[in-house]
């Protein structure tokens, strides 16, 4: 009987959206209109205004010219069909395509709402449609999708649709709305209390949460299967409530639940994992490990069978390491829980204060576009106390910085504690730390170029905190700053004659290098554009009278940087972004002809030799995207032989998407891999009005790695700037390149005199390298790639490497 009522509470809750569709398609080849207009190229056509309701339903591809497509900047689709009477609505059905190819996704959900006269419209419900990954993304044409809106009983007219895109991009085939026209239906069988909402926001906050509660009860069943044998005593128990949470989910199926309902919703939701949780772990709360690296996602249920009894990390002198555990509120109150660090003791002497070494943060859950609530934001929490609510987990980062340590052996401890509502306390824990500071110094000044495109003065996040956001910057190993156009001393008003009238202030400019100033290199962008050029800035381009004017302020430019002490080898130009365009070209040649000393960066491939050998004696700083050199290892191949820096950069997005891991932090490991000197990505701060604590509100997504604390849900420390797991997996990229740059100089050191034993070491080198950038889900395979390299080194420093 047990077994008879999860399957169907997992059937209901699993494949509610597979039901079979009513036979009449009250939307076929009915008029629509669609805001804003389908805008990508390779599908638009004139067609597009009735082949969404035309009845066929081809896969909507985006090369074909039957799909709708958009390429969205801040916009969100809305689909408006007209029925032309009014109508007994059961079920709206959507075929889209996604799986991540091409950064295509499905829309993470649709709104159906309906309405009589056309201009007052109530939501009837929603269709989810997040996209499920895995090997999907990988199917060259992307994979289709039907998105349902089922058991709706709602009456109108006009049906909207209001899409929540997964990416930048939309593609639609068809639309179907089944239901009846007929005037016999029974007025009782239809839903008259339909909600309305003048502010939008607030309803696509609702059906965000909405979707979420559904992914969280659909993990919470595959736990409560994976755990049956742990679950037997109470197990008829939790089958009966958990019935009943599906099937108010699912009886109602996808009606909108109000923000009273949700909370009831998610607070029973809460209670019944708790009871879960406690009768796996026995316990009223648990500490269990996690690897800081891999995301944490709110809907899953975290079981391992180990507490953590221990923490133990290795590190060199002068480096960061981070370490993480999950607490897990097992009881059904809510539990006031902090931690603390204890003072260091030490094998070796002097040793500083613990505040010195240990940072103590917390991973606090944001909406994220395309996947979902994840902790991604670690707000400084220190000895701070925190609330959890019934079934609650929440994740502990713990960084630890050894600069201020020598090498040797260092411990202390980690103290939790936890405090009931009912005024009853938990068993408080200590969790010892091991820290081994390896004898091998971590530079200060690191072999590698490092940027994040960071513009602080675009960035309603760090605008106000200039000072805050460089020392962030700084301390995540950036040493390339890129100045915003916005801030480049350009011409702001000419003669007839074409002489500058006016110009932004040098001190503008300055003013950014000088609060920058732990660059040792800066990028000065122009963002220059092959359709409109400089936007006149010198006049009417490449004439006489424009070089002339160019080549006077660039003179008088390069002069003032030198005067400042910013000489050829601190800047870069970088006139035009992800472009080899007939006007950079000319342009370049121009800047050489002016002074051949002044550098230029350019990080774009195009299509390849055809169009980059022309600039072989031009640029300076080749910085191509890594997508493009792990498609294209024959380009590679001829931009290194250049001679010249060769760099690289990523900009995948939404950026909350990205994995921590294989995105951020083995980039660096790529270009080690590839034999580059730098690595970028795209952003650390977004240089528009977003909301990164909310990245669904756009439909791009938020793409940068820090968050404001104004919009912070919980306090921050103090901090203006709170870091985010991705932002510290990228530092700790770098630091992992730190480690395989000096594995390789000591093979270099030896090449000559024991030939045998640098053959050895490389081969190590390069079999630790592929065996970490083939396993980008092993998240335990840089650290055991560093303590490898760590053993190396020593054993060749004591002269018996093995």
């Amino acid at each position: 009987m047990i077994r008879k009522r999860i399957f169907i509470v997992c059937f209901i809750s699993l494949f509610y959206c597979c039901q079979a569709p009513a036979e009449v398609n009250l939307a076929l080849r009915k008029s629509y209109t669609v805001s804003p207009k389908p805008n990508y190229k390779h599908c638009t056509d004139a067609l597009d205004r009735i082949q969404l309701t035309d009845g066929k339903a081809l896969g909507s591809y985006w090369g074909d010219k039957s799909t709708l497509g958009w390429q969205l900047k801040d916009s969100i689709p809305e689909v408006v069909i007209d029925l032309e009477r009014t109508a007994a609505i059961e079920q709206v059905r959507v075929y889209t395509r996604g799986g991540g190819v091409a950064q295509v996704y499905w829309p993470d959900f649709v709104i159906v709402l309906v309405s009589k006269d056309g201009r007052s419209f109530k939501c009837a419900g929603i269709a989810r449609g997040r996209d499920p990954g895995g090997k999907a993304r990988y199917h060259r044409r992307g994979v289709p999708h039907t998105m349902a809106a089922q058991n709706l009983a709602a009456q109108g007219r006009f049906v909207k649709l209001i899409f929540q895109p997964g990416s930048t991009y939309v593609f639609l085939d068809e639309v179907e709305i089944t239901g009846s026209f007929s005037s016999s239906i029974s007025p009782l069988a239809l839903r008259t209390n339909l909600p309305s909402f003048k502010d939008p926001m607030e309803l696509f906050d609702l059906a965000e949460r909405q979707v979420q509660l559904r992914d969280n009860l659909d993990k919470t069943i595959t736990f409560m299967s994976a755990q049956q044998k742990r679950l037997t005593s109470i197990r008829v128990e939790l089958d009966t409530k958990l019935e009943d949470l599906a099937n108010r989910l699912s009886r109602t199926t996808d009606r909108l639940f109000l923000e009273k309902e949700q909370a009831e919703f998610n607070k029973e939701l809460g209670l019944l994992r708790a009871k879960i949780y406690q009768e796996v772990y026995k316990k009223p709360y648990v500490c269990i490990p996690a690897n800081p690296m891999e995301p944490l996602a709110e809907s899953p249920m975290i079981f391992e069978p180990e507490p953590v009894r221990e923490i133990n990390v290795s590190l060199w002198k002068g480096e960061f390491e981070s370490v993480a555990f999950n607490i897990i509120n097992c009881s059904e109150q809510p539990m006031t829980i902090f931690a603390d660090v204890s003072p260091l003791k030490v094998t070796v002497t002097p040793s500083p204060d613990s505040v010195e070494v240990f940072t103590i943060r917390r991973s606090i859950f944001v909406k994220a576009r395309r996947i979902g609530s994840i902790a991604d934001a670690l707000v400084l929490q220190n000895s701070r106390p925190f609330v959890l609510m019934p079934g609650e987990v929440t994740q502990i980062w713990l960084t630890i910085n050894s600069r201020g340590l020598v090498a040797g052996d260092h411990k202390a401890g980690l103290a939790v504690f936890a405090s009931l509502a009912d005024g009853n306390d938990p068993a408080g824990r200590v969790i010892p730390i091991n820290i081994r500071v390896e004898p091998i110094n971590f530079p200060k000044d690191i072999p590698f170029n490092t940027y994040t495109w960071a513009y602080p003065k675009l960035s309603g996040i760090t605008n106000k905190f200039l000072g805050e956001t460089a020392m962030d910057l700084s301390s995540h190993h950036t040493n390339v700053f890129v100045v915003d156009n916005q801030n480049i001393p350009f011409p702001t008003r000419l003669s007839p004659k074409g002489n500058i009238m006016a110009q932004v202030p040098y001190e503008k400019t300055d003013e950014l290098l000088r609060i920058n100033s732990y660059a040792r290199t800066y990028l000065f962008y122009w963002a220059f554009w092959a359709q409109r050029r400089d936007s006149g800035k010198f006049g009417k381009w490449m004439s006489d009278e424009w070089k002339k004017t160019f080549s006077s302020w660039l003179v008088d430019w390069v002069e003032h940087l030198k005067s400042t002490g910013i000489g050829y080898d601190r800047f870069a130009m970088y006139p035009f972004d992800e472009s080899l365009c007939d006007e950079f070209y000319e342009l370049a040649k121009l800047i050489k002809k002016i002074d051949p000393k002044i550098r230029i960066f350019a990080n774009h491939f195009r299509n390849g030799p055809r169009d980059f050998m022309r600039f072989k004696e031009l640029i300076d700083i080749w910085c191509p995207r890594e997508m493009y050199c792990a498609a294209h290892p024959d380009w590679v191949a001829k931009l290194k032989d250049f001679g010249k820096p060769v760099w690289t950069y990523d900009c995948m997005g939404p950026g909350k998407a990205n994995d921590p891991y294989g995105y951020y932090r083995l980039m660096p490991w790529k270009a080690f891999k590839h034999g580059f000197t730098g690595a970028g990505f795209w952003v650390y701060s977004d240089p528009i009005e977003t909301v990164p604590w909310d990245d669904t509100i756009k439909s791009k997504g938020y793409y940068g790695v820090v968050y404001g604390a104004a919009d912070s849900p919980v306090p921050t420390g103090g901090e203006n700037i709170v870091p985010s797991r991705r932002w510290e997996a990228w530092r700790e990229g770098i630091e992992d390149y730190v480690y395989l740059r000096q594995l390789q100089a000591a093979v270099d050191e030896i090449k000559k005199t024991e030939p045998a034993k640098a053959n050895q070491i490389q081969k190590l080198i390069r079999n630790i390298t592929e065996k970490v950038l083939q396993n980008p889900d092993d998240y335990d395979g840089a650290y055991e790639a560093r303590k490898n390299i760590s053993r190396a080194l020593i054993q060749l420093k004591d002269g018996n490497f093995d």
